[in-house]
């Protein structure tokens, strides 16, 4: 019977891979060379990676444009190199993103295939190539997935010599993750922790080569844009808690990776060799979530710790008894199950004047998807004059300039820590020749516009078209 049970959970498991490996070629496929953008994230960055060559950290001043950049340079260097200079400006990006997500995936099924098997290395690699959190960051033009793949390099890099050059090796690689995204500086901590325990030699490696690396970088950008950097990335980055969110967030990824998470205490319970650094990533990834504590986070802050779960199931197999391993594979299977892309999909009604129905930000675009980008990218195009428009997106791919990113500077102006007023009054005078809003500003407030700006386009503005989720308004003064 019991034999009769396992062989029902491999199978299961075999076709709920399948599933999941269709689903995220299908996913791949669509979305890289999709031409449009796939998320509010991708406009920020696309326009810092169109703006290398000109400065990465511009001055805020009392005039537009006002631009906030959020990350350091890394991510937008390595991109720049690939950047075509013509059609698809989004595909370089996520490129890059994809050939990360890949090494990712490589080197958690490395890492466990040392310690335990090929079958334990497959199980941590499923784990976390398939979690929909992943596979959405995994194929986007945001700096989260390559910063990812920058920190489990060291975990790899160390994990097979206790020389000092790996030690220069790894700390090359967690100053790479830290100038991709500075929140990720959890790998960085637990690679000298581990070094620190191991070898004296090797940390002094590592730290050297990580500082140098850094201020290397920050040398290049301070010749560039002297100290405004510090207004990009200290300044202008403080957003306020929201723990609504924040527990609403950490609610539904645990609800989607209960047994990733469960994984990680798990590990720790085993008390395995603390000189390692995996043990202290282990121990270290969750207070990484209390980053996404800040106004706006998404889930991109749970990747090193959904990354640091599949590593935990894997060498979970190593410490388990032989009778616990048709438990452990009900739990893969379960898992599985909760990846597998049955989710409801949301119903739109469709209002009086809008030419389409409803469309918003999703997995993987659908066909009304691109047919709604579609639209709006013709408007923008024949646009003449300035474009206001929520996603910056349509913007950097129409050639227009950005003169404010919304989002950020919504919530700075909520701060008062930046006054609006100067947008207000190009909007009064009728100065942007389209305005294009994801919400009725009839409905009040959002989280990309002030109260004062929606109210200026209703006073100055016609509502011109409906197009899926987004209203098109065109100026009264002609």
């Amino acid at each position: 019977m019991k034999k009769i049970f396992l062989i029902s959970l491999k199978v299961m498991i075999a076709a709920l891979t399948a599933v999941l490996a269709l689903w995220a070629i299908r996913h791949f496929a669509i979305t890289l060379c999709y031409p449009y953008p796939v998320d509010y994230g991708e406009g920020v960055v696309i326009n810092w990676i169109r703006r290398v060559a000109t400065g990465l950290y511009p001055p805020l001043t009392d005039v537009p444009p006002y631009l906030h950049n959020p990350y350091t340079p890394l991510f937008y260097w390595i991109v720049s190199l690939f950047q075509a200079s013509s059609g698809n400006i989004f595909l370089s990006g996520r490129f890059v993103n994809f050939i990360s997500y890949l090494a990712c995936v490589t080197v958690i099924l490395l890492v466990i295939r040392r310690r335990t098997s090929w079958a334990g290395g497959l199980t941590a690699a499923l784990l976390f190539a398939f979690s929909p959190i992943v596979l959405k960051y995994a194929c986007m033009v945001r700096v989260d997935m390559t910063a990812l793949a920058f920190a489990l390099l060291p975990l790899l890099v160390l994990d097979r010599s206790r020389s000092k050059f790996s030690g220069v090796i790894a700390g090359v690689f967690c100053a790479c993750a830290f100038l991709v995204k500075p929140t990720y500086i959890i790998a960085a901590i637990a690679s000298s922790l581990a070094c620190a325990d191991k070898e004296r030699r090797q940390f002094l490696a590592l730290a050297t080569a990580g500082v140098v690396t850094i201020l290397l970088a920050f040398a290049i950008v301070f010749m560039q844009s002297g100290s405004n950097v510090l207004v990009h990335l200290l300044f202008l980055n403080r957003l306020p808690s929201d723990f609504t969110h924040f527990w609403s967030m950490l609610a539904r990824v645990a609800g989607i990776h209960p047994f990733l998470i469960c994984g990680i205490v798990m590990f720790l319970a085993n008390k395995p060799d603390r000189s390692n650094p995996v043990w202290w990533y282990a121990l270290l990834a969750p207070l990484g979530i209390l980053l996404s504590l800040k106004t706006g986070a998404e889930e991109n802050y749970y990747l090193e710790l959904l990354a640091m779960g599949a590593i935990a199931c894997g060498l979970s197999l190593r410490y388990a008894a032989s009778e616990a391993r048709p438990v452990l594979i009900a739990c893969l299977a379960a898992q599985l199950v909760l990846y597998q892309p049955i989710q409801p999909v949301p119903v739109f009604t469709k209002v009086y004047g809008q030419e389409m129905v409803g469309t918003g930000y999703s997995l993987t675009p659908t066909q009304e998807d691109r047919q709604m980008g579609e639209m709006i990218m013709a408007e923008v195009t024949n646009a003449q004059g300035n474009v206001l428009c929520e996603d910056l997106g349509y913007l950097v791919a129409a050639g227009k300039n950005s003169l404010v990113e919304p989002y950020q500077f919504a919530h700075l102006a909520r701060l008062n820590r930046w006054s609006d007023a100067a947008i207000v009054g190009m909007i009064e005078r009728g100065e942007f020749s389209l305005i294009i809003l994801g919400a009725d500003p009839a409905n009040g407030d959002t989280t990309y516009f002030t109260t004062a700006t929606l109210n200026a386009v209703q006073n100055s503005y016609t509502l011109k078209r409906i197009i899926g989720r987004y209203h098109l308004y065109e100026t009264t003064n002609n």
